[in-house]
């Protein structure tokens, strides 16, 4: 399966070399992000690249971003730009690729997910797709030049092809191509180390979470908000109360739930596809809403 390469955006800081980005990659100072720059003046998770309507947008985020002479929160990247990250410090995009589709991944108990360029398909009980090559997985999938290969579960490793249909764990799974116009959401994916605890920075519209010092989803929107506030509540909340913080309009009772319901499921598969635990957010069964931090997991709030 020839792939007409991944979305990417080809960018340069100051004067190196110029960097080739993929949605879902951080710049930053710290030297696990994609591109790390040691300037006192850039945060150490300072913006991500997003995919989102078949564009790819630079979002801040412990970051200021300046962009023809304003501050902004996020900006859709076009060839020429020159976006400031700090005094002194210039991301010019060179080039920006934006290929007409883009590979996803769907089957039994797994929603359509588009593949971030190297991933991992893991049962542990349920299908769920994970950033980077994890040893023992059922399936892993990565690209070669411009073609999709796959390792098997024989290790066996094949191209992967439009008829592919993959039997794992008692069910099925395929490749399929999806319109990059569709493929963006409001989630990046980066490398993580999956056996240490979580830590959640949330700065209200935002909300990043870490690994082991890496940065394996950034949340923005309802998800971030609904999150944000359960880090302020600090405990269990009643659901209502919960969802007139994330819907401040008034609205009648009868509509909020259904909202929240959404917000919670889209939520839950987002973390389900970056390998989180899908319960980190829940209901407890008596109408209260709780955050569920495990061993040595932290909460921050951050403005």
């Amino acid at each position: 399966m020839t792939s007409p390469a991944l979305p990417s955006v080809l960018v340069r800081v100051g004067d190196s070399p110029a960097q080739v980005l993929l949605p879902g990659e951080v710049i930053g100072r710290s030297a696990s992000v994609a591109i790390s720059i040691d300037d006192p003046g850039v945060s150490e998770v300072h913006a991500y690249v997003s995919l989102r309507g078949g564009k790819l947008i630079l979002l801040g985020l412990r970051g200021r971003l300046g962009h023809n002479g304003h501050v902004v929160p996020k900006v859709v990247l076009q060839k020429g730009d020159i976006i400031q990250l700090a005094r002194d410090i210039h991301l010019t995009v060179v080039d920006v690729n934006l290929p007409p589709m883009v590979l996803a991944i769907e089957g039994d108990n797994l929603a359509r997910q588009v593949l971030p360029g190297t991933c991992s398909l893991v049962f542990d009980p349920d299908p769920t797709l994970a950033p980077g090559s994890i040893s023992g997985a059922a399936l892993q999938l990565w690209t070669y030049g411009d073609d999709w290969h796959a390792r098997l579960p024989t290790g066996q490793i094949a191209q992967v092809s439009d008829d592919d249909e993959w039997s794992l764990s008692g069910g099925t799974y395929r490749p399929v191509w999806v319109s990059t116009e569709v493929a963006g959401a409001d989630v990046t994916v980066t490398a993580s180390k999956i056996n240490s605890p979580l830590t959640l920075r949330a700065q209200y519209d935002a909300v990043q979470i870490e690994r082991g010092g890496e940065s394996i989803i950034a949340l923005s929107g309802r998800s971030a908000r609904l999150v944000s506030e359960l880090i302020a509540f600090d405990g269990p909340v009643a659901w209502e109360l919960l969802a007139r913080e994330v819907w401040p309009t008034g609205e009648p009772v009868e509509t909020l739930r259904p909202k929240l319901d959404v917000t919670l499921n889209r939520l839950r598969k987002k973390l389900q596809a970056v390998g989180i635990r899908r319960d980190l957010v829940k209901p407890d069964g008596c109408g209260m809403m709780v955050l569920t931090l495990g061993p040595g997991e932290t909460a921050l709030s951050e403005g």
